[in-house]
């Protein structure tokens, strides 16, 4: 007997096969792991951006440079390994926002990840005792999921767990209307963590692009003051601050936070709640 139950990122609307829903969930993990991609990259190409000004600068002032004590392993230091001025203050972190909310991001983005791939698994499934396993991991994710988006979404997420243990069903068994309804409405629970989340993910997105401008602006400017009449290496360095203006103005067009907002519709879609 084919087994109907409506399946579905975060909300239920009506019954059909799991499997039918393979591409929603295919599109919402792809949205999930881009939006991963976005963050790493994004933190990353900042602290890049930093660099690269620095050298410049060093390099224009030729300064007296002296290594920080948070480069020396023997020392726990929680400032930066960077080279700093002679005379001037050990180097602290350029973007304290962004460092302190860091950790807490990277752990949201793994309870999406895992979230969304496990979705994908029990999608998959091709077998019980590959379903079994991946409703396992379902479970668990959802509970990491509900506190990754706060004391609400900690709330659901107790809730949720209890609701979804309900997938000890068997393949080839019909769910009944009252096991279907505890699914319906344990399933809803999700929307909430998975809209807060991708929001707060969108508004770290946006400032890691923001503070990539600010350096990226000093950096023309570093690289465009010594230029004049005579100047050596004028046609290289003229090039480099060409390719610097480039990618700001690149940034300054883009909306970072589209890729989290790609995500919100994708899960709508696969939910049904467009």
């Amino acid at each position: 007997m084919k087994i109907f139950t409506c399946f579905a990122l975060t909300f239920i609307a009506g019954c059909s096969s799991p499997y039918q829903f393979s591409n929603e969930i295919n599109a919402f993990r792809t949205g999930v792991d881009n939006v991963s991609t976005a963050y790493i990259t994004g933190y990353n190409n900042l602290a890049n951006d930093r660099q690269t000004l620095q050298t410049v600068i060093f390099n224009d002032t030729s300064p007296k440079l002296k290594l920080a004590i948070g480069c020396n392993p023997a020392v726990q230091s929680a400032l930066p390994c960077d080279f700093y001025r002679q005379g001037e203050p050990q180097p602290s972190p350029s973007d304290p926002a962004l460092e302190a909310s860091r950790p807490k991001t990277l752990e949201a983005i793994k309870a999406l990840t895992d979230y969304a791939h496990a979705l994908q698994a029990v999608t998959n499934a091709a077998d019980r005792a590959a379903f079994d396993s991946a409703a396992a991991r379902l479970n668990a994710s959802v509970t990491a999921l509900g506190k990754g988006a706060g004391p609400q979404g900690a709330a659901a997420s107790a809730a949720f767990s209890t609701g979804f243990n309900i997938f000890a069903w068997v393949f080839g068994q019909a769910l009944d209307q009252e096991r279907f309804d505890t699914l319906k409405q344990d399933v809803n629970l999700a929307a909430s963590p998975v809209q807060s989340i991708a929001n707060g993910l969108g508004t770290e997105l946006d400032a890691i692009s923001q503070a990539r401008q600010l350096v990226l602006y000093d950096t023309v400017n570093a690289l465009i003051r010594p230029l004049g009449p005579g100047y050596k290496n004028y046609t290289a360095r003229e090039a480099t601050a060409s390719q610097t203006k480039a990618l700001l103005v690149q940034l300054e067009q883009a909306k970072p936070s589209q890729v989290t907002d790609a995500l919100i519709k994708a899960r709508r879609v696969a939910g049904r709640d467009k």
